[in-house]
């Protein structure tokens, strides 16, 4: 476990510490869990995360601690999803280019949806 923690905390020290997001307070995630069902992030990592399941940067350092990979590279067929992505034109460009293919790829009947942060 150690080990492990020492890997994710220098993959993370190594981005600088620039802060480049905003976390949202405990009573929103409540209610996107309670109002939606949202009960997973689409952008976190093990140091910031609110649920056991999450997409996050680093998958090869995050995996132990719950990260699913990538989220351009989550494909969900169904669910609500909570997604607050770092504050870069290009990131937030590329978040939204992914959810319209995932959910102009989603079936009639699928309930899928994301709620995005902003």
């Amino acid at each position: 476990f150690h080990r492990l923690l020492f890997s994710v905390l220098c993959r993370y020290d190594s981005l600088g510490g620039a802060g480049f997001q905003a976390a949202c307070l405990p009573p929103v995630f409540r209610a996107l869990q309670k109002h939606f069902g949202a009960a997973f992030e689409c952008f976190a990592s093990p140091l910031n995360c609110r649920y056991a399941r999450f997409c996050s940067a680093f998958p090869g350092t995050d995996a132990a601690f719950g990260s699913l990979g990538s989220f351009f590279a989550f494909a969900p067929r169904s669910g609500s999803f909570q997604a607050n992505p770092p504050f870069e034109a290009a990131t937030i460009d590329a978040m939204r280019g992914h959810m319209e293919k995932l959910l102009g790829a989603a079936g009639p009947r699928s309930a899928l949806s994301f709620v995005a942060a902003r």
